[in-house]
């Protein structure tokens, strides 16, 4: 029997020394651990059906939200309420709710099933966005459009991770420009089928719906654009939740991130969060400022009517927009390849230049 063997049967009979030894040994010496297996990203057709389904599902978001925008007229006649009222509508009924639960329903999807949480939202904003059409007051219309915010703050934290569980890191950029296609797609259709339902029913004072009695062309409309997410919700409960990437091998489970040690990171680099923190909210008033009211300008000032309105500026949204979403990983690419390593700043700071010109000439009339 060689030296070793006695050292090797005194600790075969003694476990707790030999995990002694064992962690008594310098880190590069220790036997590594085993690997855990990473599962396998699903098929290229699977996941880009998931893509069509996000996809539509931000499409038909932005229906819902936006389809008010070209409703302004005929809603402030029949419920005889202010411009300001129908701005709070347009704006704080929605985004107020939309924020306040943004981060626990984000948090969720940390922790539950993505593909169940995107379709009970969907099913939610739709159930809401159909009450904003049976409704008779400014505060039933009020409530039903801060439900539709509820239900909307599900969809993009889910669809991101969604995305990213889907496709290699190197393969994400194509499919995240088709996902972001949706809004531009949503609210040109808005305007689009809007304006086109207005436009047919222009001449009705009512329309007769089982069980609902009487409603308004402009509460048809609502209802009209609900109904697709109930069946755009029960395609993504089919859907399987993919295995979730990105996570340490043997990493224990990570403990929740508290609003203390999120403040000291966002301090730390206070200058490219402040850029961003006051910088993107002044271009999104912008353009959500423009959603809102440049249907009921072309109204208003231009005689036009709500379907051509809906139908010219649809177009316009629908297909500049679009655009944009196609041409910025084209164009970004180009700068990297140039050596501006600082293209993913450069490119929208120099496209929210662009929007000072015609909106200052819209603006002076």
């Amino acid at each position: 029997m060689g030296p070793g063997a006695g050292l090797v049967s005194r600790t075969a009979s003694h476990p707790g020394r030999r995990k002694q030894m064992k962690a008594d040994l310098p880190s590069d010496r220790r036997p590594p651990s085993p690997a855990s297996p990473v599962a396998p990203y699903p098929g290229p057709g699977l996941a880009w059906y998931v893509t069509f389904l996000l996809t539509c599902a931000y499409m038909l978001s932005f229906v819902d939200r936006q389809i008010l925008n070209l409703l302004v007229e005929p809603i402030r006649k029949d419920l005889a309420i202010s411009d300001t009222q129908i701005s709070l509508l347009q704006g704080f009924a929605f985004v107020a709710t939309y924020i306040l639960f943004s981060i626990p329903l984000g948090r969720l999807v940390d922790t539950g099933r993505r593909t169940f949480l995107i379709a009970g939202g969907i099913t939610f904003w739709s159930l809401a966005t159909a009450a904003c059409g049976l409704t008779r007051s400014f505060g039933g219309l009020f409530a039903a459009r801060a439900c539709v915010g509820i239900g909307e703050a599900t969809l993009t934290p889910a669809a991101w991770s969604l995305i990213a569980d889907h496709y290699p890191p190197d393969k994400r950029a194509t499919p995240i420009s088709v996902f972001l296609m949706g809004p531009y797609l949503g609210a040109g259709m808005a305007l689009i089928l809007g304006g086109q339902v207005m436009g047919m029913l222009s001449e009705v004072e009512a329309v007769a719906l089982p069980l609902l009695g009487d409603v308004r062309p402009w509460q048809l409309t609502f209802i009209l654009v609900a109904a697709p997410g109930l069946v755009f919700a029960l395609l993504m409960m089919l859907v399987p939740e993919p295995a979730r990437k990105g996570l340490l091998p043997d990493a224990p489970r990570s403990r929740p991130v508290g609003l203390r040690e999120i403040g000291t990171f966002i301090c730390s680099r206070g200058r490219i969060y402040a850029a961003l923190l006051l910088g993107v909210p002044c271009l999104i008033v912008i353009l959500y400022g423009l959603q809102a009211w440049v249907p009921t300008y072309l109204v208003r000032v231009h005689g036009m009517s709500l379907s051509a309105a809906g139908l010219g500026y649809g177009t316009i949204a629908l297909v500049a927009g679009s655009a944009g979403v196609l041409l910025g990983p084209v164009v970004g690419r180009k700068l990297k390849a140039r050596g501006y390593v600082d293209y993913h700043l450069r490119l929208p700071v120099a496209c929210a230049a662009l929007l000072s010109p015609p909106n200052a000439r819209l603006c002076l009339g």
